[in-house]
């Protein structure tokens, strides 16, 4: 098997590493996994094909099993299936999907996507062209609005490594890329299906105000938590303080000096020795 390793001088986020990846990629069909993931069985990427060429779809998902790669030996940690409603993947319509993920948030997971290599070319080109950086995962949301026919392998392909990676995390730079990935969509779906838009945008701003209430109740507790420490300094340091000047009271009383070994040698001289 041949590699090709694309280096970047600086971090360019997943979104252009995947676009210059499929850039580079041969074949029809292209599977994206992550350096801590592993593909289930060595009849992954045949299942999924043959399901590819039954169902004419433009991308797949499938089950995965997390792991915790810190546990020895390996723990598999559970077997998932997201999203957890398959109805509308079945025989659902397509205003099914869009409310399954676009509403519900009931999504496909990331690892176990695979695309047709034309189809998720654009969709990078997309997000690449809005500045979004981190937000590859969410791509088949913005099919969903495109009308793409989305389908779902009903077996596992995937091991992925449980509570590792940059998608996992809450800093501003990945809410930032997924508020903006979902005006995208807003933007893309609007002449399509207005009244679906306008009800997408309504729960949008509940989500952001929500989040907003969430981070400012953790700033204020940060800032709480450390005025609390502070504070307990503050009491804390007097009663040391005292206690220091009340042994050197009765040490100075009972004339009870000895030599110590972590001051400088010039200092442990002028000390008093006790005969």
């Amino acid at each position: 098997m041949n590699y090709t390793l694309i280096s970047h001088a600086k971090n360019v986020g997943t979104v252009q590493n995947f676009l210059d990846a499929v850039k580079n990629a041969k074949n029809n069909y292209v599977k994206c996994i992550g350096q801590g993931d592993m593909l289930f069985d060595e009849f992954v990427l045949r299942d999924t094909y043959n399901d590819f060429i039954t169902t004419g779809a433009e991308v797949m998902g499938a089950d995965y099993v997390s792991f915790n790669k810190f546990s020895v030996p390996l723990e598999l940690i559970e077997s998932y299936r997201m999203p957890q409603d398959m109805s509308c993947y079945r025989n659902g319509s397509l205003k099914d999907k869009r409310y399954n993920l676009l509403i519900k948030r009931d999504y496909i997971h990331g690892p176990t996507l695979i695309y047709k290599r034309e189809t998720l070319r654009y969709y990078l080109e997309v997000l690449a062209a809005a500045k979004i950086k981190y937000t590859e995962d969410i791509i088949p949301w913005l099919m969903v609005a495109d009308e793409v026919k989305i389908s779902y392998l009903n077996r596992i392909t995937v091991y992925y490594e449980d509570g590792i990676g940059f998608s996992r995390s809450r800093s501003d730079v990945m809410r930032h890329d997924h508020e903006n990935t979902i005006r995208l969509i807003i933007s893309r779906i609007r002449d399509k299906d207005p009244e679906f838009a306008c009800y997408l945008a309504d729960e949008q701003n509940k989500n952001i105000g929500s989040r907003k209430k969430y981070y400012r109740k953790k700033a204020r507790r940060k800032k709480i938590k450390k005025r609390l420490g502070i504070f307990a300094w503050l009491l804390i340091i007097p009663f040391r303080f005292m206690r220091y000047v009340r042994n050197l009271i009765r040490d100075i009383g009972k004339k009870r000096f000895f030599t110590r070994t972590d001051v400088p040698t010039d200092f442990a001289n002028l000390c008093i020795t006790r005969e």
